[in-house]
């Protein structure tokens, strides 16, 4: 879960900082997720209901959507991201009250860090796993030589490899080939 994290948290927003570029799609890797693991046990001990968990957990971590604008040339998301932002947190949430007492999720079973379901991996010549983010570029642009230079590595630690390829000018030579 760690090189994805490294990828999506720490390289891809610096990669998003070299002008002409509008995103980062990121491959591979274990995406990180928040797991909570109830005892049905407890939940009924309880007498809470799994739904009541849902909602809970839905209440008190809600993204909104809020549309875009156009800045200099670029479109900006705007959204509100969930309160969530670690175990404890997910913890701390009150799924309901018994004799006025609150019944937090960590009353209910645990909470832990696992990969969402794999889809797919990304290998490197065929020598274990890696992860790949495909930079994607604004029309008529040509980043990719600036890309290499940027100071993104104050941002990924010391064992983190990262190379830089690019396949512009072949892209570019094959799709004016398909018109």
């Amino acid at each position: 879960m760690e090189l994805r994290s490294i990828l999506d948290w720490r390289i891809a927003p610096r990669l998003k900082e070299v002008p002409g570029v509008v995103e980062v799609n990121s491959f591979g890797g274990e995406l990180k997720t928040y797991e909570v693991q109830i005892r049905p046990d407890t939940l009924v001990a309880y007498k809470l209901t799994l739904s009541e968990v849902f909602h809970a957990l839905e209440k008190n971590n809600l993204s909104a959507g809020g549309g875009y604008i156009i800045h200099n040339g670029e479109q900006q998301v705007i959204r509100g991201a969930g309160l969530v932002s670690n175990l404890t947190d997910i913890g701390n949430i009150v799924v309901g009250t018994r004799n006025e007492v609150p019944v937090y999720i960590r009353n209910l079973g645990s909470i832990a860090l696992a990969p969402m379901l794999r889809q797919g991996a990304v290998t490197r010549d065929g020598k274990g796993e890696t992860v790949a983010g495909i930079v994607m570029l604004l029309i008529g642009e040509n980043s990719a030589p600036s890309i290499p230079s940027r100071t993104i590595w104050p941002r990924a630690p010391s064992w983190f490899l990262c190379s830089f390829f690019s396949f512009l000018a072949t892209f570019v030579q094959v799709s004016s080939w398909l018109r």
